[in-house]
C-alpha cells in the first residue's frame, strides 16, 4: 500500500506542477495586455486545480488529524475557486468579453461565502477518518448546498461555451472546443471517482479523480501547440530546444562514460582519454547538425513563424527595392510558404490593377472586382474576415465566395492608401489566427510603405523622362533663340557703338561753338562796359545779360546730357579728393545762386557750421548735386524761402536743401530720379497758375549716380502745397582713391537700389 501510495503521489506531484508550469507560460504570453481577463480567469483555473491535486496528496500523507482537517478544507476552497475561475473564464474568453458586473459580484460573494464557512467553521467538514487511505471524510448538512453552488456555476460556464461554439469564430473555435472538451473531461472524472462512486461506497478510486485533471493540462498544451492559444507557442519552442539539446549532450556523456567504464574499467586511463577526446571531436562536428535537425523537425514544427524575424527579414529584403513586382515577389515569397498559403491577390488603387501571386503580373482589374467596389474606407482599420461582411455588401461576399477568399487586409502608406490584400483559404483549410493577422498586419504596413516608394520612384522616373524630354525640347529652342539673339546683340552693340561716337562728336561739336560764343560774349561784354556809360545803354546792357544766361544754360543742358550719356555707356569716373573742405562747396554754390534768388524775391538761408568739415570726394561732382537741387528748389518755389544746412553724423557728412515750393506728390516721387522723368503739371498760387517747368528730366537722375558712386545717395521728403526737403550723406573717408573705375549703371536704376 506504501508502494502504491507513493506512485500516485508521485503522479499527482507531476499533474500538479504540470498545472504550474502552464499557468507560468500562460502569464507570459505576448497577449497579456490584450487578454488580460482571460489570461487571468485561466490562471485563477489552473491554479485551483492544481491546489485541489496537492490538497488530495497532503490529506492522505499526513498522519495529524488537524493538519488532515485543514487540507481537507483547503481542497473545498480548491474547488470554489475552480468553478468560479471557470465561469468567468468562459465569459470573458476567447474575445475578452467584460464579465457582467451582477453575474462577477454573484460569484464572487457566493464563493466568498463558501470559503469562509469552509475555513472557519465545521458546516461543511464535519469529520475525518485517519485509520483508512484514501482518508474517509464527513460532512455536515451545508455541504449538499456547497456542492450545488459549485455545479452551477460549472454548468452556466459550460452552458456559455456550448452557445460560444455557435458563433461566427472560425479563428477560436479549435481553441474553444479543446478548452471545452478538456474541462468537461476533468469535471466527468471529478465527479464519477470523488463524487458518485464515494456515494455508493467505493472508495478506492477517490485519487484518480485530481489525477484526471490532466486531461485539462493536456488538452490546453494541444491548443497551445497547434491552434495557438494565448500565443505562448513561442514561449515553449525555445524551451523544447534547448530541452532535447541538453539531451543530446547528456546521452552523449552518458553513452562515452559506459563504454570507457566498460572496456577500460577506469575512465582516466590513457586509451579512455584518447577515445574521449575523438568522441568530443565527433560530438563538436554533429553538434551543429543536430541542433538543425531538432529545430526543423520539432522547433519549426510547434512554431510556424516568428513574427518579428519575419517582419525583419522582409524588410530588409525590400527596404532598398523599388521594383513593385520584385517587392511583390519577396512578399510572396516569406508571407506564402510561411503561412500555408496557395494565392492571394492584391489590388492597387493607384494603378486600378489586380495583381495574381501564382503570376506576379499587373492585369486589369476584372470586372467583378471593379463593380462590387471593394473600396479602402471599407476595410481602413482592421483586417476582415469576408464571413462578417454585412448584408448590405452582398456582392462582395458574392465575389469572396467565388473566389475563395477569407480575409482582406488593407495596406497602407505613410501618406496615401496603397491597396488591398485579398487571402484565399490555407491549403489545410484552417482558419486565420490571431498570430496569423498581427504578421499580416504587420508586414501590410511594410510592404505599404515599400509599395509607396516604389510607385513614387516610379513617377518621379517617369516625370524626369517628360522634364528631359522637355529640356531637350526647351534647350533646342533656346538654342535657336540664342542664334537669333547673338545675332540682334551684334546688331544693338553696333548701334550702340555708333550712338556713343554720335554723342561724343555732338557734345563736341554743340559745347565748342557755345563756349566760343560764351568767351566772345564775355569780351564783348566788357568792351561795352567801358565804352558806354550812360543809362541809354542799359537795354544793351540787359541783352548781354539775357545772351551770357543763355549760353550758360546752354552748357549746362549739353553738360547734363553729356554726363547721362557718360553713365548709360559706363564710363562714369570720379576723382576721388582727401580731405576735401565740404562747407567751402556749400558756401560758394550758395553764393553763386543769390542773384537769381533776389530777383526771384526769395530768400536764402545758409548758416555755416562753427567748423569746417572734411572728406573724401569729387568736389566737382559733389558741387554739381549742390548746385542743382539748388536750382531745382529756386525753380519750384514762387515766394518764400531756401534753406540750406551743412549735416554730420559719426562717419558721414551731407546737406540738407528745403523750400517752400509746390512740393511733389508721392506718385511723382517714385519716379523722381529716372531718366528724363519729369513732374507732372502743377497747380500753385492762388490763383491756381499751371506751372511748367522747363528741364530735361536728367539733372536727378545724374545727382543720384554720383552720390550713388560715393556709396551713398538721396532722400526726399515732400507734400504738394508745403514744399520739398532734399537730404543726401556721404561717407567722410572713401574706400577708393584718385580714379575709380567705371560705374555698373545698373545700379543706378531706380528702384532696384532705394524705394523713393
Amino acid at each position: 500500500m506504501d508502494s502504491e501510495l507513493f506512485f500516485s503521489n508521485i503522479v499527482l506531484f507531476i499533474t500538479a506542477c504540470y498545472h504550474i508550469v502552464i499557468t507560468i507560460f500562460v502569464q507570459k504570453s505576448p497577449q497579456k495586455n490584450k487578454r488580460k481577463l482571460s489570461i487571468r480567469y485561466f490562471s485563477t483555473l489552473s491554479l485551483a486545480l492544481a491546489g485541489w491535486v496537492v490538497s488530495n496528496i497532503m490529506i492522505d500523507s499526513v498522519n495529524n488529524y488537524t493538519a488532515a482537517i485543514i487540507w481537507t478544507k483547503l481542497s473545498g476552497i480548491s474547488i470554489a475557486l475552480t468553478s468560479l475561475g471557470f465561469l468567468l473564464f468562459s465569459v470573458s474568453f476567447p474575445k475578452e468579453t467584460p464579465v457582467p458586473k451582477w453575474l462577477k459580484a454573484f460569484g464572487i460573494a457566493i464563493t466568498f461565502c463558501s470559503i469562509t464557512v469552509m475555513a472557519f467553521t465545521n458546516l461543511i467538514v464535519k469529520d475525518i477518518n485517519m485509520e483508512i487511505i484514501p482518508r474517509e471524510v464527513s460532512y455536515n448538512f451545508v455541504y449538499k448546498y456547497f456542492v450545488i453552488s459549485c455545479l452551477l456555476f460549472i454548468t452556466y460556464g459550460l452552458w456559455i461555451f456550448i452557445r460560444k461554439l455557435f458563433d461566427n469564430e472560425p479563428e477560436y473555435n479549435n481553441q474553444k472546443r479543446y478548452v471545452l472538451w478538456g474541462f468537461g473531461g476533468t469535471l466527468f472524472f471529478a465527479l464519477l471517482f470523488n463524487m458518485i462512486l464515494p456515494n455508493l461506497g467505493i472508495r478506492e478510486f477517490t485519487r484518480l479523480g485530481p489525477a484526471f485533471t490532466l486531461i485539462f493540462s493536456i488538452a490546453m498544451t494541444t491548443a497551445i501547440l497547434r491552434h495557438r492559444l494565448f500565443s505562448i507557442k513561442f514561449l515553449i519552442a525555445p524551451i523544447i530546444h534547448n530541452f532535447m539539446l541538453s539531451a543530446y549532450i547528456l546521452l552523449s556523456y552518458i553513452i562515452i562514460t559506459l563504454i570507457q567504464q566498460f572496456v577500460w574499467d577506469n575512465v582516466l586511463s590513457p586509451q579512455a582519454l584518447i577515445v574521449g577526446f575523438l568522441w568530443a571531436i565527433l560530438f563538436g562536428i554533429s553538434y551543429p547538425k543536430v541542433d538543425t535537425f531538432i529545430r526543423v523537425k520539432f522547433t519549426d514544427k510547434i512554431v510556424d513563424f516568428n513574427t518579428g524575424v519575419l517582419i525583419g527579414v522582409l524588410k530588409k529584403k525590400i527596404d532598398t527595392e523599388l521594383n513593385t513586382l520584385n517587392i511583390l515577389n519577396f512578399f510572396k515569397k516569406y508571407i506564402s510558404y510561411t503561412l500555408n498559403i496557395p494565392k492571394f491577390y492584391l489590388l492597387l488603387t493607384e494603378k486600378n490593377a489586380l495583381i495574381s501571386s501564382t503570376e506576379l503580373k499587373l492585369e486589369q482589374v476584372p470586372r467583378n472586382i471593379t463593380d462590387i467596389k471593394l473600396d479602402f474606407d471599407t476595410y481602413a482599420n482592421k483586417v476582415i474576415s469576408c464571413s462578417t461582411i454585412q448584408d448590405k455588401n452582398n456582392d462582395q461576399k458574392i465575389f469572396c465566395k467565388d473566389n475563395c477568399v477569407e480575409a482582406v487586409i488593407p495596406i497602407k502608406g505613410i501618406k496615401k492608401k496603397v491597396g488591398l490584400i485579398l487571402l484565399t483559404a490555407k491549403k489545410d483549410r484552417s482558419p486565420y489566427f490571431q498570430e496569423d493577422i498581427n504578421l499580416l498586419e504587420s508586414a501590410a504596413q511594410v510592404l505599404g510603405v515599400a509599395i509607396e516608394r516604389s510607385l513614387l520612384y516610379e513617377e518621379v522616373q517617369n516625370f524626369t523622362q517628360t522634364l528631359q524630354k522637355k529640356v531637350d525640347e526647351a534647350t533646342l529652342e533656346l538654342k535657336h533663340r540664342n542664334t537669333e539673339l547673338q545675332v540682334l546683340n551684334k546688331n544693338l552693340e553696333e548701334l550702340y557703338q555708333k550712338e556713343k561716337d554720335l554723342m561724343d562728336i555732338a557734345g563736341h561739336e554743340f559745347r565748342t561753338p557755345a563756349s566760343v560764343i560764351k568767351t566772345n560774349l564775355y569780351l564783348l561784354n566788357n568792351h561795352l562796359n567801358k565804352k558806354y556809360q550812360t543809362e541809354s545803354d542799359e537795354k544793351i546792357v540787359k541783352y548781354m545779360e539775357r545772351l551770357s544766361s543763355s549760353i550758360e544754360r546752354e552748357i549746362s543742358l549739353i553738360n547734363t546730357f553729356l554726363e547721362s550719356a557718360r553713365i548709360q555707356n559706363k564710363r562714369f569716373e570720379l576723382n576721388i579728393e582727401q580731405n576735401v573742405d565740404f562747407t567751402e562747396i556749400i558756401h560758394h554754390s550758395v553764393e553763386d545762386t543769390k542773384q537769381i534768388t533776389e530777383k526771384k524775391h526769395l530768400q536764402i538761408i545758409y548758416n555755416p557750421p562753427l567748423k569746417k568739415i572734411f572728406a573724401d570726394m569729387d568736389s566737382i561732382r559733389i558741387r554739381e548735386v549742390i548746385d542743382n537741387l539748388l536750382s531745382n528748389a529756386i525753380k519750384y518755389t514762387k515766394e518764400g524761402y531756401v534753406e540750406v544746412k551743412v549735416l554730420e553724423r559719426e562717419d558721414f557728412v551731407g546737406a540738407s536743401i528745403k523750400d517752400t515750393g509746390i512740393g511733389i506728390s508721392q506718385e511723382d516721387q517714385e519716379l523722381l530720379f529716372k531718366k528724363f522723368s519729369r513732374i507732372k503739371n502743377y497747380i500753385g498760387g492762388k490763383n491756381g497758375q499751371i506751372v511748367r517747368p522747363g528741364g530735361t528730366g536728367l539733372g536727378l537722375f545724374v545727382a543720384k549716380n554720383i552720390l550713388s558712386a560715393h556709396k551713398d545717395t538721396i532722400t526726399i521728403e515732400s507734400e504738394v502745397g508745403k514744399g520739398s526737403t532734399f537730404t543726401f550723406w556721404i561717407p567722410k573717408v572713401q574706400n577708393v582713391h584718385g580714379i575709380t573705375s567705371a560705374i555698373n549703371v545698373s545700379s543706378f536704376i531706380p528702384g532696384k537700389t532705394e524705394s523713393l
